[in-house]
């Protein structure tokens, strides 16, 4: 993550708890070397998954690759089995854009695109 920060201005932001500062997951746009656009990256411990921090926390990166960073578009990638995640891009306005082989991955994964305007 330090990598991304000093190459490229940008990275992982750690999500907390607001009351008590406690860490439950990670948001924030991720850079590839095998693909040529920024990538939306997540993880959200399980007992805080579905009540909203995810959707939260990726809204303010979002809204960060666009104000500040001027960013086109954003990508992001997901299992087909991984529901939620599908969810949640879905409900962060990303569009569904096919599938696509990471490499060093067996199965490929269902592509997301969020243009900004």
């Amino acid at each position: 993550p330090f990598k991304n920060y000093n190459d490229h201005g940008f990275g992982l932001f750690l999500i907390t708890l607001k009351d008590s500062g406690q860490p439950i997951g990670t948001c924030g746009l991720i850079t590839r070397a095998m693909i040529e656009n920024v990538d939306l990256g997540y993880s959200l411990l399980l007992p805080y998954q579905g009540n909203g921090y995810l959707h939260e926390a990726a809204v303010a990166v979002l809204d960060y690759a666009d104000q500040q960073l001027a960013f086109e578009q954003v990508v992001a990638y997901t299992s087909h089995q991984n529901v939620a995640s599908i969810r949640a891009l879905t409900k962060l306005n990303f569009e569904s854009f096919g599938e696509f082989s990471l490499p060093g991955y067996e199965q490929s994964s269902k592509y997301f695109i969020k243009k900004f305007s």
